[in-house]
């Protein structure tokens, strides 16, 4: 009997034709069936590998995928669609190099085309090019005017790359150009919720999840802004919405967690990952899920033996391996293990040497190890990844060697500021603006559930962006001027130097990005300066007794061998603001008096 045609009308092209629909439709067994049909009639036909190819990605198999699309680009090396889809697959594993390779040969081959050039913008931007990227992404929206998908992708690239008014203008311009669209409503909101409009964010956000209601990212953004502003019940609800729709979301558990910590309710973080546990069936992502749960918000020591049962199975790319090492690396530090901590940042580091979570962690190991040396040649590494905890830890290990360097990098005296602003006028003088602040803020301040006993407000916060709140009182606002009106001073007088990885260019304004309010007992607690997302801090005294305990600045938050000074002491006093660098070691002396204090995070405003 006749052997099929490969291309002529007939069983071929009908049962390709088949497979993509069954594939586009969702039923990945048909597609998988009639893809291996058509490779028994005509072995390494490139169709019939492609599709079977994303039928394995699709059906979570990322190495068959690989290798099944690797196969028909040796059999069709000019195909752009091919080079994309394998790029893409590779990029996931963590071939970024790679993938930028298979990315611009599909550009090469398809120049007219948009499709290349936003992919690679991806891979450009993870590689630290983001102005190559932004040049890619223009290069496709010029190929695609109309694409909602380039426009939006820009407008976060610029979102992310600090220019959040630019940004907002081209998304509102590609908005007019495009019409309704999703991306373009999602990435309006996150640019509005960046530039602290929240309730315009909220919109636009909720306009995306009408468009498409079980998408859980846009649920995800949507509770992002509800929490800024305050609206605790719609962040949950969104919150909620997001991890239900994907139970496997990483960021959308995470982001559930930290919002429930703020609330107060630590013990309902970490349950609805083991609540998750018992009812999603093993895998590898259930695994890491879990691990994440634990590290975050639950036992530290499960989460270790998880990582290290997701190590033992393998399948990951080095770098993904490499950040999984440099988390337990991280966890054998909060345990108060250096040396094990070292050991598994050292295999990090032999995987991938730019992982920024094992240099860190290298670093602070060797650090509490006694061990200078080591740590400053980690930490000096670390700083290109523009950590803040890389600069603590590089000036911590300079002084450690009696460098003066260190003291330079990160002196408390020269980088601290200190003003004890007068009340408003107009506000009833210091003790009247004292106690309409008092006023304003115990009743947003939530309570944590290991306090309600009979002394609540003795720990407690508030819920949200406290400044990014929808109509501010009038003390609020007068504080936030003035907080506005010292941030500029004080860039003003703050110190250049070319040397220094942070200190090396001044921006020229600040804007506040997240800001809070705290009642309770100074613990003598010290803060990470990775914790937050400010290029600089600052807390305001609202109410402080004398007794509240001072701020302390300049000393790590673990043993080191001699090297740094005494630290440096600023005690509490109403009206007082204390501003300063994020990669300044800060914490706090015990004290016995309750104080509550008004706390920030600024970063550069759009264009400094």
């Amino acid at each position: 009997m006749r052997r099929p045609d490969r291309t002529a009308a007939g069983p071929l092209p009908e049962l390709l034709r088949l497979g993509l629909r069954a594939w586009r439709e969702g039923d990945l067994i048909l597609a998988g069936r009639l893809a291996r049909q058509v490779l028994d009639l005509a072995p390494g036909q490139v169709s019939a590998l492609h599709l079977l190819g994303l039928v394995a990605r699709d059906g979570g198999d990322g190495d068959e995928a690989v290798r099944l699309l690797r196969a028909a680009v040796a059999a069709a090396p000019g195909d752009p669609d091919l080079l994309c889809d394998l790029g893409a697959l590779t990029f996931k594993q963590g071939a970024a190099s790679e993938a930028l390779g298979l990315f611009s040969r599909a550009a090469m081959l398809a120049p007219d085309r948009a499709a290349p050039f936003h992919a690679m913008a991806g891979v450009l931007e993870a590689l630290g090019r983001t102005e190559e990227a932004e040049a890619a992404l223009r290069t496709a929206q010029r190929l695609s005017p109309v694409d909602p998908g380039v426009a939006a992708d820009l407008g976060l690239l610029l979102l992310r790359s600090g220019r959040q008014t630019e940004a907002l203008d081209l998304l509102r311009r590609a908005s007019v150009r495009c019409g309704a669209s999703v991306a373009l409503a999602q990435a309006q909101g996150l640019v509005l919720l960046a530039l602290g409009r929240t309730e315009e964010a909220i919109v636009w956000l909720r306009r995306a999840v009408a468009l498409e209601p079980d998408r859980a990212d846009l649920w995800t953004g949507l509770g992002r802004a509800s929490a800024e502003a305050g609206a605790a019940a719609d962040a949950l609800r969104a919150f909620r919405r997001a991890t239900a729709l994907a139970p496997l979301d990483a960021e959308a558990h995470a982001r559930l967690g930290r919002f429930l910590c703020r609330l107060g309710r630590q013990g309902e973080a970490i349950h609805g990952y083991r609540e998750l546990e018992r009812s999603l069936p093993p895998s590898a992502a259930r695994s890491r899920l879990i691990a994440d749960g634990e590290a975050a918000f639950g036992d530290p020591e499960r989460a270790l033996g998880l990582f290290d049962s997701l190590l033992a199975e393998g399948g990951d790319s080095p770098a993904a391996r490499a950040a999984l090492l440099g988390r337990t690396a991280a966890l054998h530090l909060r345990l108060g293990r250096p040396r094990a901590a070292w050991a598994q940042a050292e295999a990090a580091l032999a995987l991938d040497p730019v992982c920024s979570g094992a240099l860190l962690a290298g670093a602070e190991a060797a650090l509490r190890d006694d061990r200078p040396h080591a740590a400053l040649e980690l930490a000096r590494r670390a700083t290109e990844s523009g950590r803040p905890r890389a600069v603590a830890l590089m000036a911590t290990a300079l002084q450690c060697l009696g460098d003066p360097l260190g003291r330079r990098l990160a002196d408390p005296a020269a980088l601290v500021r200190v003003e004890d602003l007068p009340p408003p006028p107009d506000m009833g003088g210091p003790d009247g603006f004292r106690r309409a602040l008092l006023e304003t803020l115990l009743p947003l301040h939530a309570v944590p559930e290991a306090s309600t006993g009979p002394s609540p407000l003795l720990e407690s916060r508030t819920v949200g962006n406290l400044f990014a709140r929808p109509a501010l009182s009038a003390p609020l606002e007068a504080l936030r001027r003035q907080i506005m009106a010292a941030l500029d001073r004080h860039l003003a007088v703050l110190p250049v130097d070319p040397e220094h990885p942070v200190l090396c260019r001044r921006p020229a304004h600040l804007r506040i990005v997240d800001s809070w309010s705290v009642r309770g007992r100074r613990r003598g607690c010290a803060a990470d300066p990775d914790q937050g997302q400010g290029w600089l801090y600052g807390i305001y005294h609202v109410d402080a007794p004398a007794d509240a305990g001072s701020l302390s600045f300049g000393r790590p938050p673990f043993g080191t061998g001699p090297g740094p000074d005494l630290p440096f002491l600023v005690p509490p006093r109403p009206g007082r603001l204390v501003l300063f660098p994020s990669f300044l070691w800060h914490g706090a002396v015990s004290g016995e008096g309750s104080c509550v204090t008004l706390a920030f995070e600024a970063a550069p405003a759009d264009g400094a």
